[in-house]
Formats: C-alpha cells, sequence, structure tokens
C-alpha cells in the first residue's frame, strides 16, 4: 500500500511554517504542561551490557514487557537502543542469535544505533507534546525507532541515567488525565472513537495459515505495520504483533514454523484484544494498559467482524493528528534499492567519454574493454557529452559495411536523424531509486520499440554523471547488504524461469549463416541475443551484440560463417549455463561476476536446446515487475474476495 505526499499548489514556506506552528500549539494545547518525566515508564537507569547476546535481550524484552532496552558499553556509556524491530529483523535475516549487541549495532542493520541518538532523544523536563511531535517526524522519516524515545539525564553526553519512552506510556498517560487537570486531554479520551483512530481494513496486512513465521515476518518489516492478521476464507484466526516475534526468537522458534501451529501455542487469544468501533479512546487505553498490549483488533458492535487495528502509537499520533497534514501521515516505501548516482560512482566505465576522434573499430575495443554496452561522446571541446553510442549502433554499422576508420562524430553526425533520440524519461537524477530506474527503462522499451537499456544520468546544469545499463541493474542487485534490501526491491521470491524469455520468443539462426544475416536478424527482432543451431536442430551456441563488436575490432568479415566465428571465439571458458529453477539473484550475480549481459537458461545435465535465454534487461523487467505489483494481501481485499466471513474472528 502506498500513501502518497499530497501538498496544496500555490502553498508558500510562510504557509507551511505557520501551518507547523499552528501544529505546536495544538498539540501543546493537548498536553500542556505534562512533562516526560510525570509519565515515564519505571526503570531509569536500566541498561543492557552490549556484551549480551541478542536472545538474552530479547528475553529482557520480554521480562520487562517493553519494547526497546538502552545500550551501554563497559562504562555505562550509551551505544545504542535495541528495539522490537531489531529483533525481528535479527530473526528474518537468520542472524545468529548468541551474536553480541555491540556486533549487531556495528553491522548498519539495527534501527537505532549511536549516530540516531539527537533524534530521538528528550529530556525528563521536556513536554509531552515533544515526545508526540518527535515520533510523528521520525515515523515519516521511517529510518528510526519512531515509536520510542531516549529519556535521558544528560541529553547531551552518553553517560548517566536513561530510559526508554513508548507510545504505550502516552497512552497510560491518557487514563489519568485527572492528575493534571487537562480538559482537553480528557475530552479527547472521553470523546473520540476508536473509529476514528484506527487502521482501517484497507490498511490492515495479513496472510494465511500456512505461511511460515519468516514470511509473516517479510510482511511486519516490508510495510512498516507493527501486526499482521492470519487469516483464511473461514475467518481471522490471529493477530502478530512484534512482541509476538521478539517471544518466539526469545524461545528459540525456527523461523519456518507454520504460523498457524505457532498460534496456537499462545497465551494471549485474539478475543482477549477486541475493542468495538463505537468504544473511546478512554476504552481503548484502559483495556491496553490493563493486558500490556499495544494492538487491539477492531469490530462493529455486536458482532465477530473485524474491521481495523488500532495501536498505541495510532493513539499518540492522533492526539494531534486534526492539526496534521495528510503529508505527515506514514507510508510504505515503495522505492527501494540504491541510487543510480552512487552505482554510477562504483564504476568508472560508467562516466567514461569515448572521444569524438576515436573510429568505429576503436569505439567497439574500447565497449568491449570497458564491460559496458554504451558510451557518452563528447562532441563539442568542452567536453559535453551530446552523443550517445551503444553496441546496436555499432552493430549496425557493421552490418552495414561502414568503413572501421570512420570516426564516431561523423558517423552518429551522419546518422542522427535515423538513430532513436535520448528522450527526456530517459534522463535521470542521481537521486533516481533502483526500482524507479529500471521501470523507465521497461517502460521505454514496450510496445515493439528498440529495448532500452541505457538512462543517462545528469547533474547540475547540462552537466551528467554518468550512463546506468541495464547490467548495473544487476550490479546494483548484488550490492544490496541484506535480506530485507533484497526484499525491499522485491525479487527475493523470483526465479530465473518467471522473467527469463522462453525459447519459442528467441530469434535462431542456422549455423551456416553468416555474420550479417545473423545480425540482421538480432536488430529486426529488437533483441540482443540470438540461439544458433546446427543441422541436426541440436543447440551450437549463443550470437549477442557484443560478438558483433568484436567482429568490428577484429576486422572480421561479415560474410563469414556463424560456426567459423564460435569455432574461433569458444563459449565454453565462462560457461553461461543457469538453471530456470535458480533464484533470480544469482542469476545476477554471475553476469556480473562473469560480466556477462546474456545467460543460457537449462535443465540441469541437459543436452538439448536451451529452454530459455536470459538477459540483464530480463533482470529489469523482474525488477520492475516485482515494483509495479503489491506483494501483500489487505483485509480489505479479502473482504472483497470472500465476502465479511473471512472478516470474522475465530472463537478462541
Amino acid at each position: 500500500m502506498e500513501h502518497k505526499m499530497e501538498t496544496d499548489q500555490g502553498v508558500g514556506p510562510e504557509h507551511v511554517q505557520e501551518h507547523a506552528a499552528q501544529q505546536h500549539r495544538d498539540i501543546l494545547k493537548m498536553f500542556g504542561s505534562i512533562t516526560v518525566g510525570q509519565v515515564v515508564g519505571p526503570g531509569l537507569g536500566n541498561k543492557l551490557p552490549f556484551t549480551v547476546s541478542l536472545r538474552e535481550a530479547a528475553v529482557a524484552l520480554v521480562d520487562s514487557g517493553r519494547s526497546a532496552v538502552a545500550v551501554a558499553d563497559r562504562y555505562g556509556c550509551l551505544v545504542g537502543l535495541l528495539t522490537e524491530n531489531d529483533v525481528m529483523r535479527c530473526f528474518f535475516e537468520d542472524v545468529d542469535p548468541f551474536l553480541p549487541l555491540d556486533e549487531w549495532l556495528a553491522s548498519g542493520m539495527a534501527r537505532a544505533p549511536l549516530e540516531f541518538f539527537q533524534r530521538i532523544s528528550v529530556s525528563l523536563d521536556d513536554n509531552l507534546s515533544t515526545v508526540v511531535a518527535r515520533m510523528v517526524r521520525n515515523s515519516v522519516a521511517g529510518d528510526c525507532a519512531c515509536h520510542h524515545v531516549l529519556v535521558r539525564e544528560d541529553p547531551v553526553g552518553v553517560s548517566g541515567r536513561c530510559a526508554v519512552l513508548e507510545s504505550l506510556d502516552i497512552v497510560q498517560a491518557l487514563q489519568q488525565p485527572r492528575m493534571w487537570g487537562k480538559p482537553t486531554l480528557q475530552q479527547f479520551a472521553a470523546e473520540t472513537t476508536v473509529e476514528e483512530v484506527m487502521k482501517p481494513r484497507e490498511s490492515v496486512f495479513t496472510c494465511p495459515p500456512s505461511d511460515s513465521m519468516k514470511d509473516v515476518l517479510r510482511v511486519l518489516l516490508m510495510t512498516q505495520q507493527n501486526c499482521v492478521m492470519v487469516v483464511d476464507e473461514d475467518g481471522v484466526y490471529g493477530i502478530v504483533t512484534p512482541r509476538d516475534v521478539v517471544r518466539a526468537f526469545a524461545e528459540g522458534v525456527r523461523a519456518d514454523v507454520r504460523i498457524m501451529d505457532w498460534l496456537r501455542g499462545l497465551e494471549t487469544r485474539i478475543n482477549s484484544r477486541i475493542v468495538a468501533t463505537s468504544a473511546t479512546i478512554g476504552d481503548a487505553a484502559a483495556l491496553m494498559v490493563a493486558r500490556n498490549l499495544h494492538h487491539l483488533v477492531v469490530t462493529r458492535p455486536g458482532t465477530p467482524t473485524a474491521v481495523g487495528v488500532v495501536s498505541s502509537l495510532d493513539i499518540a499520533f492522533y492526539s494531534c493528528h486534526r492539526a496534521m497534514p495528510e503529508s505527515w501521515h506514514a507510508r510504505v516505501q515503495r522505492e527501494a534499492g540504491p541510487t543510480v548516482g552512487e552505482v554510477v560512482a562504483e564504476e568508472w566505465h560508467s562516466h567514461a567519454v569515448c572521444d569524438r576522434g576515436a573510429t568505429l573499430a576503436e569505439a567497439a575495443a574500447f565497449l568491449l574493454g570497458s564491460g559496458r554496452t554504451s558510451a557518452a561522446v563528447a562532441l563539442c571541446d568542452d567536453a559535453t557529452p551530446l552523443g550517445l553510442l551503444t553496441d546496436v549502433d555499432l552493430m549496425r554499422a557493421y552490418v552495414s559495411c561502414w568503413p572501421r576508420d570512420y570516426t564516431v562524430e561523423r558517423w552518429l553526425l551522419v546518422n542522427e536523424s535515423s538513430r532513436p533520440a535520448i528522450l527526456p524519461p530517459l534522463l535521470v537524477t542521481p537521486s533516481t531509486r533502483l526500482t524507479e530506474a529500471a521501470t523507465l527503462m521497461f517502460r521505454a522499451g514496450r510496445g515493439g520499440r528498440e529495448p532500452c537499456e541505457h538512462l543517462v544520468v545528469k547533474g547540475a546544469g547540462f552537466g551528467w554523471v554518468g550512463i546506468f545499463s541495464a547490467l548495473d541493474v544487476a550490479r546494483a542487485l548484488c550490492s544490496l547488504g541484506s535480506e530485507l534490501d533484497v526484499s525491499k526491491v522485491g525479487v527475493d521470491q523470483l526465479k530465473v524461469s518467471t522473467v527469463m524469455k522462453p525459447a519459442e520468443a528467441v530469434p535462431v539462426c542456422s549455423a551456416h549463416a553468416c555474420l550479417r544475416e545473423a545480425f540482421t536478424l538480432l536488430m529486426g527482432s529488437f533483441q540482443h541475443a540470438l540461439l544458433v543451431v546446427r543441422d541436426d536442430g541440436s543447440f551450437r551456441g549463443l550470437l549477442t551484440t557484443r560478438c558483433a563488436l568484436s567482429a568490428l575490432a577484429e576486422e572480421v568479415s561479415p560474410e563469414t560463417s556463424v560456426e567459423a566465428w564460435l569455432a574461433s571465439h569458444p563459449q565454453g571458458d565462462l560457461p553461461r549455463a543457469i538453471s530456470p529453477d535458480a533464484p533470480l539473484m544469482e542469476a545476477a550475480i554471475m553476469m556480473v561476476e562473469r560480466g556477462l549481459h546474456h545467460l543460457v537458461v537449462k535443465e540441469p545435465d541437459s543436452v538439448s536446446l536451451p529452454i530459455g535465454v536470459l538477459s540483464a534487461l530480463d533482470v529489469v523487467r523482474g525488477v520492475a515487475s516485482a515494483r509495479a505489483t503489491d506483494p501483500f494481501t489487505s483485509l480489505c481485499w479479502l473482504w472483497s474476495r470472500w465476502g465479511p466471513s473471512s472478516c470474522a474472528l475465530w472463537p478462541a
């Protein structure tokens, strides 16, 4: 699910500043002079030593009933905050449960390492309004422990006592409005209904009872929602929250356990966490505090039908929601992966420039040596790249028998009218994420047009940063540092067979055909590889656009037979065969490590024809298609498919 960030057109910075100021006044009106020190839970001064293992830390969280704990070094100085989300991430990534906390905090995957402390720290004297506003800001940022703040005696240093304030503590404050005599707070708790605050069913994600614990973890982490309902067409069996996951991790539950089998062993049943839509926030808060629950299932009064979920974080947010613009709502991040700027910065060939005076043969050798499929060409003395030379351009020049010593500049100028221009959608900024770049490539090459496998990464003004190619998409996949990062891009469950071109869709030529005929067939099919077969129908090899580059650079006659070419350029040194059942990530790694733009898809130990071909562009298509589909099923979708019965709670 994606919530678009909307802003009013024509709204100036003065209006935005006034809106923020009004919001702060409204929050202050709600909480008034209530300070953090008045609501912070017990345990000020409790810290876990960083030598404690992840499993021991999970046990400590379970025993304390808290959702986060501060971590200190051997001198008692703060080094990080361990949250329930950290434990979920460890569980999902299959991290060693006996890994010490200091190593986890240094892994780059921790939710609240030391560098985030300034953003999540408050003092005992801060107004509660400050806490709520900070939770909202951190939630929008999405990279921080949004439902925790660190209460510190010394807001600057890392020593001294501290405690964790969580959203349930704010809910508990709503239970005691008379303590501070705040009519606004009391009115909010008594008059606001759960239905006004809850996440509706279209925002509640689900999984079937047959899913594993790891499947559930994936939904929790990917959607950035802290609950998942276990549902099928017969109804709702239970709810899984981060606290449940922490308990499972502490008890050594396997990640491959069937979630329904695990739910049966839980002490907390779904019927113990039900609240009606007509109930007040005060009622919901009382139930949460009494049972130490962060999440309640919302039903229609007098019915077992679930219509949403309300959390302690929802209540904390809604306390200032009426003054909060829509653009502050938390949203699921859809664009994922490294930026194109980060990828091209790691690959120096991506911003290398081919000299305009180079010959076509030299340009072909340049692309072969760099492993790239295109190069920028500076057509002016100021070295501004105004042309883009691709492997398809050079294949076209080879087939058309252009002189090898013809300069790149002259060839580009003569053929400019017949070459596809660099359209605006193919110019991207360095901040463009991998998933968006892959989508742009995929869309630009649809409709029977020549495939697009290059994006020009523009810089400031008329400058440029480099060229992002289809193989760079595979490189970007290989750079992903964790299993969750791979899941966010959406390729974790894709196999080669899902995105490959089947053999019947790949052009085929006889080994007796000449190179000119074979490359002409390639150009006419708008593909970059073809299968070569012998007279008996057996597979001989693969002919690609890079073969055309080699032929041009080596001055091989276009009338040379494909058989003769393959005999002089054996393909056995770098095996390019991959199984159709292999994960797409494995194919991307093979492409990058071996510098291959195409892989032959074959069943293991098969001597027959390949069943397909996988190209770097197919990898692009896989990333783009994964982004285009929502892999998560909402309660609303189940309602529309199976009717209200699918949202009915099963009796305990």
